[in-house]
């Protein structure tokens, strides 16, 4: 059994619109791009959209793949009023249906709208169902104040995950967040990504295309995509007022949306002027989608901004041309951008954080370009035809009955009970996500466990070693023995020695006591590393040590791309400008050894971390990282085996 036949519902979003134009995007695109894919590889595909100004009849995207315009509403009518017109919509397709006499083997449904209508030819023509929602409600609305979406939409998108044979997400986000939010049952969804054309979007010389659109020397940030509040392009003017006094060379390119008269547009272009960025920031408007290639290869960088995107179309195009990303956490984006690797994902929607990561990849060019070919060999992953044969599989199993469809009022029944195969499948995913949980709870309870462990072996080893001797002096003193004054004993030394210490002359005895252990060969390392830690973990880092160094900084080491945490030890003029940094770079988990460079100021990225917090960092072995570097408005990437640290700076 194949595939031969697929209609494809796009009821407000036809494929053939260029991206940009009114609510066109990435949904558009998407649908276009994985149906012709499926078209190459052999399967007929009707796309059926409303008729719009510039669209209307039967058109062809290639051979095999058709956009079947129909009456749905007027031309103009907003995505809020077209709910009312959809049993009209769903009347065209079974008049177009019964006039040519065609079959389909599944019904793809995209968007809330476009699911009303499938789910209903779905069951009339006894077919499987499967939805693409691409954006949601209660997502949407959770993602940005005062987002509103019609009344009618979050029962609609409950109603079709619950009839549904099949919901195709973008990422574990997505799935998580429809069965959080709406119920679903998540072993009904399978995860598939948006995809990109790697033939048309891929590396250009940036030079020649700089100079095709009129750029000089200037660093180059672009935005592409609709100018809509939940894009969040007012995030990227004040990055841009944040970047403004340290980098005078930045310009910003704006592409899509419309020009002067569009609501939101003068709302960015007045924000700009407030913020006096409005000589760094070009509004290309539209562009066409052939030429947005030309625009990702001239940048530097791609910044995605949003408030919530489904799946990020625009950072997967930006990577399959080599241009690293910086984006907002959210949605489907984490699945297509690997932090640290092709560009920078921010948890927080501060033009802070997005300008010290943007800062941070146009101040080196070592970086920018391996960030870039680590993007574009991650697109390449993701191709229009891996994911036209991810979903057709999707298909197949659906039509073969591999898969045993939710029975509902609204669906046919698969009356068989599904196959022996479906059968062992759904009984080896069981024990999957059994196995899944047992290795959860046990690595979860081993976390809590093990310093608890660790210190109880700590105090059981310092009794045995200290009891005996203690001991001894304890059976001095008359009257019955009593078992465990050893560790009283214990106790009361510790307390002493507590007490010597809090007085200046103690102080100092105990200062010739470490210097007397660390003139000791071999014992000098144990003894350095075991007394940095303790006074790590207990806040009382030693303020002559502390002394030493004048600042924190990142600094490229041991090659380009890879930073390491360096403590700067002196300062000297540079003749050409500027200082010389001499920086020391200590090693994990030992930091009494490392390395000596001495750099220009310029190569390396000042931070606000602590001296102190800089070596837990280093002890720690990295465990510390997150901790110390989010209060530096820092994010965690990869710490190397050396301690190097890749992330972001400001």
């Amino acid at each position: 059994m194949s595939v031969e036949r697929a209609a494809f519902i796009a009821f407000h979003a036809c494929p053939l619109a260029a991206p940009g134009q009114g609510k066109s995007g990435g949904m558009n695109v998407y649908v276009r791009e994985l149906s012709r894919a499926m078209g190459e590889s052999g399967i007929l595909v009707d796309i059926f959209t409303r008729e719009h100004e510039g669209g209307c009849g039967i058109e062809e995207i290639i051979p095999g793949v058709r956009v079947i315009h129909l009456p749905g509403g007027p031309h103009d009518a907003s995505i809020g009023e077209l709910y009312s017109h959809l049993p009209d919509f769903l009347h065209e397709i079974h008049a177009f249906r019964n006039e040519e006499g065609r079959t389909y083997n599944v019904v793809h449904s995209h968007y809330w709208l476009s699911a009303w209508v499938g789910q209903r030819l779905a069951q009339s023509f006894s077919i499987p169902h499967v939805v693409t929602f691409h954006t949601l409600a209660l997502i949407k609305m959770q993602s940005r104040a005062g987002e509103a979406e019609p009344e009618e939409r979050s029962t609609v998108e409950r109603e079709a995950m619950l009839t549904a044979e099949r919901i195709i997400a973008f990422s574990g986000h997505e799935r998580d967040a429809m069965a959080r939010l709406y119920g679903t049952d998540p072993a009904k969804v399978t995860l598939a990504p948006c995809g990109v054309d790697l033939t048309k979007f891929r590396p250009l010389d940036q030079r020649e295309v700089r100079k095709r659109l009129g750029l000089d020397g200037e660093k180059v940030l672009l935005y592409v995509g609709r100018v809509e509040p939940l894009k969040g392009l007012d995030l990227l003017v004040e990055t841009a007022a944040q970047m403004e006094a340290g980098e005078e060379n930045v310009r910003m390119m704006v592409v899509g949306g419309g020009g002067p008269g569009e609501p939101e547009t003068d709302r960015v272009r007045q924000l700009a002027k407030e913020r006096q960025v409005d000589g760094l920031i070009d509004f290309v408007g539209r562009v066409d989608h052939d030429d947005l290639p030309l625009y990702y290869n001239a940048a530097d960088v791609c910044v995605v901004p949003s408030y919530y995107e489904s799946f990020g179309l625009v950072a997967l195009e930006s990577m399959a041309c080599g241009t690293p990303v910086v984006a907002s956490r959210v949605g489907g984006l984490p699945t297509i951008v690997h932090h640290g690797h092709t560009g920078y994902l921010k948890s927080w929607r501060c033009p802070e954080a997005f300008a010290n990561s943007v800062e941070m990849i146009i101040s080196s060019s070592g970086l920018q370009e391996s960030m870039g070919a680590a993007a574009r060999r991650r697109a390449e992953l993701m191709g229009w035809s891996n994911v036209a044969a991810m979903i057709s599989e999707e298909y197949l199993a659906l039509i073969s009955g591999e898969t045993e469809p939710e029975t509902d009022v609204m669906t046919s029944p698969d009356e068989s009970g599904g196959s022996p195969e479906a059968t062992r499948r759904r009984r080896f995913s069981l024990l999957r996500r059994i196995a899944g949980h047992f290795q959860r709870t046990m690595v979860a309870g081993i976390l809590v466990m093990l310093p608890i462990g660790i210190t109880a072996l700590v105090l059981k080893f310092v009794f045995d070693l200290l009891n005996p001797i203690l001991q001894r002096f304890t059976d001095l003193v008359p009257g019955p023995d009593i078992h465990g004054t050893g560790i009283i004993a214990l106790f009361v030394l510790i307390y002493l020695v507590g007490l010597v210490a809090a007085f200046v002359i103690g102080r100092r005895l105990i200062d010739v006591a470490h210097r007397a252990m660390e003139l000791i060969p071999f014992v000098k390392g144990i003894y350095r590393t075991t007394r940095t830690a303790v006074q790590l973990l207990g806040g009382s880092f030693d303020a002559e040590d502390g002394d030493k160094y004048t600042g924190v900084v990142l600094i490229e080491f041991p090659r380009p791309g890879i930073h390491s945490i360096g403590l700067v030890t002196s300062r000297m003029d540079n003749p050409d400008g500027g200082e010389f940094l001499s920086v020391y770079i200590p090693t994990t988990p030992i930091p009494s050894s490392g390395f000596l460079v001495i750099v220009p100021d310029t190569e390396v990225i000042t931070t606000d971390i602590t001296v102190e917090d800089a070596m837990s960092v280093v002890v720690s072995g990295g465990i510390l990282t997150r901790r110390v570097f989010e209060r530096s408005a820092f994010e965690e990437t990869e710490v190397g085996i050396n301690g190097d640290y890749r992330g972001t700076g400001k």
